[in-house]
């Protein structure tokens, strides 16, 4: 497989990731009291986890206009954080795949 097609299968699983990271937080949110509540800590994790990577990078005090926009930019950076680390590990796994079939010879 090439790189090429590997990076767009793993860019497009990240992306799906992301979608269902998204409704699991929002199903969670709905249905809290109906048994949500569980939930909402893992789905919270897996959705919100690059915010930690980008709060870095935002200044110490916020403008007007960045809380009416809080929640598209919050998902904007959580989609690009999927599909960065979809990104890199499709590159580490096609150097795997690629020394192992450089080291054993093509699998038939």
């Amino acid at each position: 497989m090439t790189l090429k097609r590997r990076f767009i299968r793993y860019c497009v699983a990240g992306a799906i990731i992301w979608f269902g990271a998204q409704a699991g937080t929002l199903l969670c949110y709905f249905t809290y009291e109906i048994g949500g509540k569980y939930l909402a800590l893992p789905f919270a994790a897996l959705s919100m986890w690059p915010n930690s990577l980008a709060a870095r990078f935002l200044p110490k005090q916020l403008s007007e206009w960045f809380f009416e926009l809080a929640w598209p930019i919050s998902c904007l950076i959580w989609l690009i954080g999927w599909v960065l680390l979809s990104a890199l590990v499709a590159i580490v796994v096609h150097k795997v795949v690629t020394y192992r079939q450089d080291r054993v010879g093509p699998v038939s």
